[in-house]
């Protein structure tokens, strides 16, 4: 069962409502905090996080808490290359 799908390819931030909105159906919408920027990404565009105190709150109860099993998934772009050989 599907309880959050947020899409990182759509600029929903440009609103200026800090609104990411829920594609799940659920209405589990969340909030931007210190706002990702917007760049590019493989399909249209893709949220940057600073890794410091850019984040998004899902502000629903019916998610699943912490010692409930789930799967999350994301594509993931590291801000640097090591060769981890």
């Amino acid at each position: 069962i599907q309880s959050l799908y947020y899409s990182f390819n759509k600029n929903v931030s440009s609103t200026g409502s800090n609104l990411i909105i829920d594609y799940s159906g659920n209405n589990q919408h969340g909030t931007f905090y210190n706002t990702p920027s917007w760049t590019s990404g493989i399909y249209g565009g893709a949220y940057s996080f600073d890794g410091v105190e850019d984040y998004i709150q899902a502000n629903d109860s019916s998610l699943p808490l912490a010692n409930t099993t789930r799967t999350i998934s994301a594509w993931v772009k590291s801000g640097t290359e090591t060769n981890q050989n």
